[in-house]
C-alpha cells in the first residue's frame, strides 16, 4: 500500500505484562498463578526483547550495546538483592528453585 501505518513511524514496544481470565476479563493476580506458567511466560518475553530488533540493525552486533546492558542488568540485580543472578558476558545466569536461566 502507499500510506503509512503507525508501525512504519514508531518501533512496537512491549508495555507490561498482564493475566486475564479469559472466561470474565477480569485481571489475575500474579499470587494465583502457578509458579511455572510465570516462569514460562517470563522466558517468552525474554526471547522476544532479547532477540527482536528492527531497522535493520541487529543491537548485539555492537560492543557497547551489550556492555551497557551486562551492567545494568547486574546493577538492577544488586538494587533488588537477586542474590542468585550472575553475569558472563553479555549472558545474565539465573538459577532458581525451578530452573537455570540464562
Amino acid at each position: 500500500a502507499d500510506w503509512i501505518t503507525p508501525a512504519e513511524i514508531e518501533a512496537h514496544a512491549i508495555e507490561g505484562v498482564y493475566f486475564y481470565d479469559r472466561l470474565t476479563g477480569n485481571n489475575i493476580v500474579l499470587d494465583v498463578i502457578p509458579a511455572t506458567i510465570i516462569s514460562e511466560v517470563m522466558r517468552d518475553i525474554d526471547l522476544v526483547v532479547s532477540v527482536a530488533h528492527i531497522g535493520g540493525v541487529d543491537p548485539e552486533a555492537s560492543h557497547s550495546t551489550v556492555d551497557m546492558r551486562s551492567i545494568i542488568v547486574e546493577e538492577l540485580a544488586k538494587l533488588l538483592k537477586l542474590n542468585k543472578v550472575e553475569m558472563k558476558k553479555q549472558h545474565a545466569l539465573i538459577e532458581i528453585k525451578l530452573a537455570s536461566y540464562s
